[in-house]
Order: C-alpha cells, then sequence, then structure tokens
C-alpha cells in the first residue's frame, strides 16, 4: 500500500484497489452514478419544462381543452365527495370560467371559449352562464366548445358517469 518514489513525485495520486488485483484507479472522468443523476436532472427539467410550452397548430388549444375537462371533473368529483354544492360560472364577455365550492374560490381565462351548450338552456355564446354541481354531481349534460385559427374543441361532460371527453368539433375535422 505504500506508493513508489515516481508515484510520489508525479502530483497524481492513484489508490490499489483491493478486488482482487492491484491495479492503480484514476480520478480523471466521471463515474458512473454521475451520469446517470445528470441524466435524471435533464429528464427531470425536460418533463416539468415541455408540457407547459404551446406548441403550433392547437398546443394552446388542446391545453385549454384539457384545463376545463380538468376543472368539470373537479366539480363534479368535490361535490361528490362533500356533499356540497360547487358552482361554475362562465363569463364570454371576460372569456373566464369561475368555480367556487366548499373550501376554494378559483377563476381562470380562457381565450379559446366560444359557447357551452346545455339541455335546459340550448347553445350559449354570449353573456353569462352558471352551472350547479350538487351533492349528486352535475344536473345535465355540459358541452364546452373552443375555437382557435379555425380550430375547433368540444368538452362533453356526461352527468351520470361524471365522465368528461375532449373532441375535435366539426369545424376542427380535415377531410
Amino acid at each position: 500500500m505504500r506508493q513508489s518514489e515516481a508515484e510520489r513525485g508525479s502530483g497524481k495520486r492513484s489508490f490499489l484497489c483491493h478486488c482482487g488485483r492491484n491495479e492503480a484507479i484514476s480520478e480523471e472522468g466521471f463515474t458512473l452514478l454521475e451520469l446517470l443523476v445528470v441524466i435524471f436532472i435533464v429528464a427531470l427539467v425536460t418533463a416539468v419544462v415541455f408540457p407547459t410550452l404551446r406548441l403550433p397548430g392547437g398546443g394552446g388549444l388542446n391545453a385549454e381543452a384539457k384545463r376545463i375537462a380538468s376543472v368539470l371533473r373537479y366539480l363534479n368529483d368535490t361535490a361528490l365527495a362533500a356533499k356540497e354544492e360547487c358552482v361554475l360560472k362562465i363569463d364570454f364577455r371576460e372569456d373566464t370560467l369561475s368555480w367556487k365550492g366548499p373550501d376554494f374560490d378559483r377563476s381562470e381565462k380562457f381565450s379559446t371559449l366560444a359557447g357551452v351548450e346545455i339541455p335546459s338552456r340550448g347553445e350559449i355564446r354570449e353573456g353569462e352562464v352558471t352551472l350547479f354541481f350538487d351533492a349528486l354531481g352535475g344536473k345535465e349534460s355540459i358541452t364546452v366548445t373552443l375555437r382557435d385559427e379555425g380550430e375547433t374543441r368540444k368538452i362533453v361532460f356526461n352527468p351520470l358517469s361524471g365522465r368528461v371527453r375532449i373532441s375535435e368539433g366539426e369545424e376542427g375535422k380535415k377531410s
């Protein structure tokens, strides 16, 4: 385990390995663990940043459709679980959705908001619509229409199953 005179004078550090062979191990380069940590950090940052980027060709439209679908599911599930009323207000003048529940009150702007269709009132494209989710969930089917640059997305809430589906609208389909 003693270093020779030549090794001490060279300024390089080397160590003897006790794994059955007596070889000097150099400290130059990166270990496999260091490389894996760097790859993991890069992958994590990419996974967090990439989905928030708006892509051309409907990336913003799809993101807004997913967000509204998420809000509809959340309000329905919260009303069922808490056995308390949740309210969704859609304001076409401000292009906003506001939702209130037992322990939350939020509002968010949606630039692609085009209309809402509910069986009791038909299609609504202007003004304000208030929808209620009570202890039994949503009361009626809700279809929210989003439009951006000739593309259309429809978010359909089914009150019987509590499911929300996103589909391309008639204007958004390409022949």
